[in-house]
């Protein structure tokens, strides 16, 4: 079975066709039958589409990046802004607007005043001194949510 056959795979077209979207748009969230959580469907994606374009639900166009190695060149191209984030019109899967001045939102030289502080603090020696804490907690969290809601 191709993806073009699968709803809302990779090939299908993302809804309602507006005049200006990029031709093969997803809608996303991605369909959690679909992809989502579809190792699959995910694999799919990076061979098929490693750069899809996508419709998130506000209407905006934006591109999905699939791949590793394409995802760090975003991350880390100068070109790709990580501020523009804030901006009113930038694309969001959610309205709300999500603050200046975080690591999530801040490009060098902001951006790198805000890391060097917690890189130095977050090694793997630091992190490993954590994990039992780390590890115990998440169980805890896992077994509430196993048992169910409270009875009473």
């Amino acid at each position: 079975m191709s993806s073009n056959s699968l709803p809302g795979a990779c090939g299908q077209p993302a809804g309602p066709s507006p005049r200006n979207r990029p031709p093969g748009s997803l809608r996303f969230p991605l369909a959690p039958s679909k992809v989502d959580g579809d190792p699959a469907g995910y694999a799919r994606l990076r061979g098929e589409r490693p750069v899809c374009p996508v419709v998130l639900p506000g209407g905006q166009h934006a591109w999905l990046v699939t791949r590793y190695a394409d995802a760090r060149l975003v991350l880390s191209d100068a070109r790709f802004s990580k501020a523009a984030l804030t901006w009113p019109d930038s694309p969001r899967i959610h309205p709300a607007r999500l603050p200046p001045g975080l690591l999530l939102t801040t490009d060098p030289p902001e951006h790198t005043v805000l890391r060097e502080p917690l890189a130095r603090r977050m090694t793997p020696k630091e992190m490993a001194r954590h994990r039992p804490r780390v590890v115990a907690a998440a169980a805890e969290v896992l077994d509430r949510f196993t048992m169910g809601p409270p009875h009473g």
